[in-house]
C-alpha cells in the first residue's frame, strides 16, 4: 500500500503542468501550443496507464479492501482537463461562431432580457464568446421588451433603459423586430411607459420592419400617443413590413362604451393607410368592427398584404369582457382590397343579409389558409358570404365554433366546396351531433393533417381513475376508455371523440381499402373530451402501418401519467423506433409558468406556421 501511494506521488510530482495556468479556463490555445498539449498528454496517458497496472498489481495481492485511490483519479481529472484546451469549439473561426450563435436564437419569438437564453446567455461563457456575440448585429436585431406595470417592475427603470440603449447600439443598422409586453391583468395602463420606450428608441425606429404592440387604456391617452408620434416623425406605423397591433380601449370612468366614431378616431390616427410596405398584419380591437373608417378603404395598407388576422379569435378577450369580432360584408370588403392574401384568420358574424347580395365573388388565387372564428353553424347569413368568397388555392382550413345546436350548415357548405381540396384542417367545437364528425371525414380524401379539438366544458371534463388506471375495474382494465379520462356518471356529456370516431379512420384490410376515411393522414392530434381505448389506438396505428399510403407521422393525444400510457408506448415501440412521433401529453402541465418561464417574457408574442405538419408539446 505505501509503495502503490509512493510511486503515485512521484508521478504526479512529474505531472507539473506548463498549462496549469490556462487550466479549467476557456482559453484557447494556439496550434504551436495545441501540438504540445498533445505531446504533454501523451506522457500523461503513460504514466495513467502505469499507475493503473500497480493498482491491479496491488488489488491482486491483497485482499483487504484498499478503497478509492485519490492520486489516480486526481490524475485522471488532471488529464481531462487538458483534453478540454484541445476542444474544437475553442478554436472556431469567429465567422463560423457567429453561424452558430445566430441559430441559438429563440426560433419563434423575439430575444429577451432573460439571461438564461440567447444572445444573453452567449455573452456569460468567455470573454472571446462575450467579444463576438457583442460584434453580431444580427444577434442583436431582435427584442421584446416587458412594460412598467404594478406587477412588473424594475429595481432602476434607468437600468432598464441604459440595457436597451446598449442592446440597440449593438444591433448596428440592422432592420429590427420588437415586441412590447404587459401583464395580462396590469392594473396600471401601459401607455405612459410606451411613450417613454419609443422616445428612447427613436434614433432605432426608422429600422424598425416588425412589430408587436399592444394600446391598452384610455381613448384619449391612446390618441396623444399616436398623434406625438406623428408630429415627431416617429410613427412606427408608417413603415413597417410586420405589424401585431391589439387596440384595447377601456370603458370610461362613468361606464360608458366609447362610439363607433371615437374607436374610428384611433384607427384613423395610426396613418396605416400611407404605409405600403406592410405584408403581414394582425388587427385586434376590443371594439367590433362594423365598418372601416375613410382613412382605411383605400388601396393601403392592404394592397401589398400577404397575411391578414383580423379579430383574431385567439385574442377574443378584452379589458370590457366583450367579443369583438368584424361583420362579413365588412371582411368582403377589405378582402377585395387584398388581392396577394395568402393566409387569412378572422372572427365573423353577420347579424342579417348582406347588404349587397348582387355584388361579384371576391376572388383570392393565393389564399391557401383560411382560419375562422363563428357563433354557430346554422347561420344562413354566413354561407352567404362563403358564397361570396372564392379561393381556388384553398388547402389549410382552421374553423373554430362557439356554440352547436340545430343545423350544421355552414360545416357542410364548406365541406362540399373546399373539402376534396383541404391537405390541413383544425376543428374547434363545443359540441356535436355524435356521429357527423365520421361522416364530414369521408369529404375529405387528400387530408394529410387534422386536429380536431372538442371543448368541453369543466363540467363534463372526462377522468380517469386510479382504478381504472390500474386495471382494478371489471370491465377489463386497461381497455378502458382513456384520452382525458373516463366520464362521470352524473355527466350527461357525450363524447364525440372516441373510438367510433377511430374506427372511420382505421382500415379494415387489404379489400376494403376504400372503407375508411382519410386515406392519406398522417398527422393527427385529437383533444379536449376524448374517450379513446387502447385497442381502439393500437388498432388505429397498426392498420395505418400496413395501408398503401403509408404509417402515421405523428399521434398527438393528451394523456394523463400512468399505467395505460406507459403500456401504450411498449405496445408501439416497434412503430416509434419506425419513426412515429407518438405525442402523449399530460394536459395538467403548466404551459405559463413552465421551465424558462420568466417576466421578461410576460406576454410574449409566438410565431405560428399554419402550413407546418405536425405539432410539439404544449403548442
Amino acid at each position: 500500500m505505501s509503495v502503490f501511494r509512493s510511486q503515485a506521488i512521484d508521478v504526479e510530482q512529474g505531472t507539473r503542468s506548463p498549462f496549469e495556468s490556462v487550466l479549467n479556463t476557456n482559453y484557447a490555445p494556439s496550434e504551436e501550443e495545441c501540438r504540445n498539449i498533445e505531446g504533454y498528454l501523451e506522457t500523461l496517458r503513460i504514466g495513467l496507464s502505469r499507475l493503473e497496472d500497480q493498482a491491479r498489481i496491488v488489488r491482486e495481492a491483497t485482499e483487504e479492501d484498499i478503497g478509492p485511490n485519490l492520486e489516480l483519479e486526481e490524475l485522471k481529472l488532471f488529464i481531462a482537463a487538458h483534453s478540454a484546451l484541445l476542444s474544437p469549439a475553442r478554436r472556431l473561426p469567429d465567422d463560423l461562431l457567429r453561424e452558430i450563435f445566430l441559430n441559438c436564437l429563440p426560433p419563434h419569438h423575439n430575444a429577451t432580457f432573460f439571461p438564461a437564453d440567447s444572445p444573453v446567455l452567449l455573452t456569460h461563457v468567455s470573454h472571446r464568446w462575450r467579444d463576438v456575440a457583442f460584434s453580431t448585429p444580427r444577434l442583436w436585431s431582435t427584442l421584446h421588451i416587458p412594460l412598467l406595470s404594478k406587477f412588473l417592475d424594475y429595481s432602476s427603470n434607468a437600468n432598464r433603459m441604459s440595457t436597451l440603449k446598449k442592446w440597440m447600439e449593438r444591433s448596428g443598422s440592422v432592420p429590427l423586430s420588437l415586441s412590447f409586453g404587459t401583464l395580462p391583468f396590469a392594473l396600471l395602463s401601459p401607455i405612459p411607459d410606451i411613450g417613454v420606450l419609443l422616445s428612447v428608441l427613436s434614433p432605432a425606429l426608422t429600422r424598425l420592419e416588425n412589430m408587436s404592440i399592444t394600446l391598452r387604456g384610455r381613448r384619449y391617452p391612446i390618441a396623444e400617443l399616436l398623434q406625438s408620434l406623428e408630429k415627431k416623425g416617429r410613427n412606427p406605423f408608417r413603415r413597417v413590413r410586420k405589424l401585431d397591433l391589439y387596440i384595447d380601449l377601456t370603458a370610461m370612468s362613468n361606464g360608458r362604451l366609447y362610439t363607433h366614431l371615437e374607436c374610428d378616431d384611433i384607427l384613423a390616427v395610426l396613418h396605416l393607410e400611407d404605409n405600403m410596405h406592410l405584408k403581414e398584419l394582425t388587427l385586434f380591437t376590443s371594439f367590433s368592427l362594423t365598418a372601416l373608417p375613410d382613412t382605411m378603404k383605400g388601396p393601403h395598407p392592404w394592397s401589398n398584404l400577404e397575411s391578414l388576422r383580423i379579430q383574431p379569435h385567439r385574442r377574443g378577450h378584452n379589458e370590457n369582457g366583450l367579443v369583438s369580432f368584424i361583420i362579413c360584408d365588412v371582411l368582403l370588403d377589405v378582402l377585395a382590397l387584398c388581392p396577394n392574401l395568402k393566409l387569412l384568420e378572422a372572427r365573423c358574424y353577420q347579424f342579417q343579409e348582406l347588404p349587397n347580395p348582387g355584388r361579384e365573388a371576391v376572388t383570392l388565387p393565393k389564399l391557401k389558409h383560411v382560419s375562422l372564428s363563428l357563433a354557430d353553424l346554422k347561420n344562413l347569413h354566413i354561407i352567404d358570404f362563403l358564397a361570396k368568397c372564392d379561393w381556388p388555392a384553398l388547402s389549410s382550413l382552421h374553423l373554430c365554433v362557439e356554440e352547436i345546436e340545430g343545423p350544421v350548415y355552414v360545416l357542410s357548405a364548406l365541406a362540399d366546396r373546399y373539402g376534396p381540396r383541404l391537405t390541413s384542417l383544425q376543428f374547434t367545437f363545443p359540441n356535436m351531433p355524435k356521429g357527423y364528425l365520421g361522416k364530414l371525414l369521408f369529404e375529405l380524401p387528400n387530408l394529410l393533417q387534422l386536429h380536431l379539438h372538442h371543448e368541453a366544458s369543466a363540467e363534463s371534463e372526462i377522468q380517469l381513475s386510479d382504478e381504472e388506471e390500474d386495471g382494478g375495474s371489471d370491465s377489463g382494465g386497461f381497455e378502458e376508455h382513456f384520452g382525458d379520462g373516463l366520464l362521470s356518471v352524473f355527466s350527461s356529456f357525450v363524447p364525440v371523440l372516441d373510438d367510433d370516431l377511430l374506427a372511420v379512420l382505421t382500415p379494415k384490410g387489404a379489400k376494403q381499402a376504400q372503407s375508411y376515411a382519410c386515406p392519406l393522414l398522417q398527422y393527427l392530434r385529437l383533444e379536449g373530451g376524448t374517450s379513446f381505448s387502447t385497442g381502439g389506438i393500437l388498432g388505429l396505428l397498426r392498420m395505418r402501418s400496413t395501408s398503401s399510403s403509408g404509417p402515421f407521422k405523428q399521434l398527438y393525444i393528451p394523456f394523463r401519467k400512468g399505467m395505460a400510457r406507459d403500456r401504450l408506448r411498449r405496445e408501439c415501440a416497434d412503430l416509434i423506433e419506425a419513426g412515429l412521433d407518438l405525442q402523449l401529453v399530460d394536459p395538467e402541465s403548466e404551459v405559463a409558468g413552465g421551465s424558462g418561464y420568466s417576466l421578461c417574457k410576460a406576454n410574449l408574442p409566438l410565431d405560428d406556421d399554419p402550413f407546418a405538419l405536425g405539432w410539439q408539446p404544449y403548442h
